[in-house]
């Protein structure tokens, strides 16, 4: 695992704590990380906030120089239970606190995935905590490195009419669903546009939803179901 970043200085932890006002000036001023280390292997880094951005991250929180000095150690913690740790100078941002599988997702260029519980659906479709997750390259928990492949699309999809009985109903609506889910999560990775990869994201955890809401009556199911076919037709057609 490539934890060692050559272009990186290597401090050890009571160092960072002691020069600490120095040590964020060089993180800011040259960009670049400095790798916090516990008897002598990295342990977390100060990163500069443009490097945490390009994984999709920002500080949780923000802390004066003087209490992050003098509150180090929980400091640290926080940084690997809560999530970055922004220091700043007279409100000024100067360098964000991060654990070691951050510091390994920053040093890749890699969005990291965080969860409790992992699955892979029938449909092809990964869940990080009932979430689904789009195609592409993440960091694990422990910064093991995860390729996460592109759902299977199907060729074609079961069409309800007036005398489908309810349970085929649902299950028509969650195939339909995972389809639809599926093709938004495909067209997410075929784009580069930032907002539209967001929308797309967000109508793909639309669409998801619809495989695990059980509370629906039978002209809910039938009117989601044709709404989403329209989708998956009209995204086909495109």
């Amino acid at each position: 695992m490539d934890t060692f970043d050559q272009d990186a200085t290597y401090v050890s932890s009571e160092q960072v704590r002691d020069a600490l006002g120095a040590h964020l000036d060089q993180v800011h001023d040259n960009g670049l990380l400095l790798h916090i280390t516990t008897g002598g292997t990295p342990d977390g880094a100060l990163a500069p906030l443009p490097r945490l951005a390009e994984i999709g991250l920002t500080p949780v929180a923000e802390h004066g120089i003087r209490a992050a000095r003098t509150h180090w150690g929980a400091l640290r913690t926080r940084a690997g239970t809560d999530g970055p740790q922004g220091i700043a100078r007279h409100k000024n941002l100067l360098a964000v606190l991060v654990d070691q599988t951050t510091a390994i997702a920053i040093i890749r260029r890699t969005r990291m995935l965080d969860f409790i519980d992992l699955i892979l659906t029938d449909d092809g479709i990964m869940l990080a905590d009932n979430e689904p997750v789009a195609p592409g390259t993440y960091i694990l928990p422990g910064g093991r490195t995860a390729h996460i492949e592109e759902p299977r699309q199907k060729e074609t999809s079961m069409r309800p009419s007036p005398h489908t009985s309810d349970t085929v109903l649902w299950e028509v609506l969650e195939e339909t669903a995972a389809e639809a889910a599926a093709m938004y999560m495909h067209a997410r990775r075929a784009t580069t546009d930032p907002a539209l990869r967001e929308e797309l994201m967000e109508k793909g955890k639309e669409a998801w939803k619809y495989t695990r809401t059980f509370d629906l009556t039978r002209e809910e199911m039938i009117e989601h179901i044709q709404r989403l076919q329209r989708e998956i037709d009209r995204k086909g057609q495109a």
